[in-house]
């Protein structure tokens, strides 16, 4: 019966609003099971774990939606080896989309966020100590010289000063490497351009 993959739809979506996150995703691993009849579908079942999977994995990592989307098409090729109709699959991974927004869309609703490990989370501070900076942070970096750290086309990173920041090739794209001054600070925004070595 579809309900049950529809139902481990939402216990799946459940699973990164709500804890403890284990419990809901062990209920959409039950109830997938029984839509499947692991005995008789056991490799469609399979198929289909994998595309959760990748649909869990595009809450942790920027892919543009591609682990996501490959996830979804995993899980109509598991139905569709259920089913063996292509339509009907169609239906199934349409309705299972709704079912998985619909849920997340109220619980944030709710005022639920997304309950992601924090070992995925960026967790570091860009500080003064740590060597970064901005342009609001040292208003006299007008004229002072530096190396590129990253190629700049036109935008990346130099060193000025023992310390980082974003900049701007004000001319051409920069190699990593070379020897850069400051030519323009117009807000947080700083230009560069290449220097000889000897200047």
């Amino acid at each position: 019966m579809i309900v049950w993959l529809l139902i481990s739809g939402v216990c799946l979506s459940l699973s990164v609003f709500l804890k403890p996150q284990i419990v809901y995703f062990l209920a959409s691993m039950t109830f997938m099971g029984l839509y499947f009849d692991i005995q008789s579908y056991f490799l469609a079942f399979v198929i289909c774990l994998i595309g959760f999977a990748l649909l869990m994995v595009e809450l942790y990592v920027p892919d543009f939606g591609i682990a996501g989307l490959v996830g979804l098409v995993t899980i109509g090729y598991a139905i569709n080896l259920k089913l063996g109709d292509f339509t009907q699959s169609l239906l199934a991974i349409i309705y299972l989309t709704l079912v998985i927004i619909i849920v997340s869309v109220i619980m944030m609703k709710l005022g639920n966020s997304l309950r992601l490990n924090s070992n995925f989370i960026l967790a570091t501070n860009l500080t003064r100590d740590a060597g970064y900076s901005s342009s609001k942070d040292d208003p006299d970096l007008l004229g002072q010289a530096g190396e590129t750290i990253t190629d700049l086309r036109p935008v990346g990173k130099a060193k000025i000063n023992q310390k980082y920041y974003d900049v701007i090739s004000l001319t051409h794209m920069i190699e990593a490497n070379r020897p850069v001054k400051v030519v323009k600070v117009s807000g947080s925004s700083i230009y560069v351009e290449e220097r000889e070595v000897n200047d």
